[in-house]
């Protein structure tokens, strides 16, 4: 007489073949709409840095050419780093620096 031996089945069913398949199917679209929404935020990023440089060149352009409007930008401009405590002035002062070496 011969002997069966029972071996523990090592397939996957059909059904948890599907479940794995449609949980990576989900993760791949939900890393995929991660990822264009990110590309769509940086463009957008890039979009308004774009829009603020324009201003802030368009409000410089407007102040150098008048020059009761020059006058009171400076006088603000010292009231406002007047109201600074020293750590914050030198810190403004030091990024003035930097962006003045830059050129920006």
């Amino acid at each position: 007489m011969t002997t069966v031996e029972n071996k523990p089945k090592r397939s996957l069913s059909i059904r948890a073949l599907l479940e794995i398949l449609v949980l990576l199917v989900t993760a791949g679209y939900a890393i995929y709409s991660m990822h264009s929404l990110n590309q769509a935020n940086i463009e957008n990023t890039q979009k308004v840095e774009q829009l603020i440089v324009s201003l802030n060149e368009r409000v410089d352009q407007f102040i150098a050419s008048d020059d009761e409007v020059y006058n009171r930008y400076i006088k603000n401009l010292r009231k406002s780093l007047d109201s600074l405590s020293e750590d914050e002035r030198e810190l403004v002062m030091s990024v003035y620096d930097v962006r003045q070496k830059t050129g920006e």
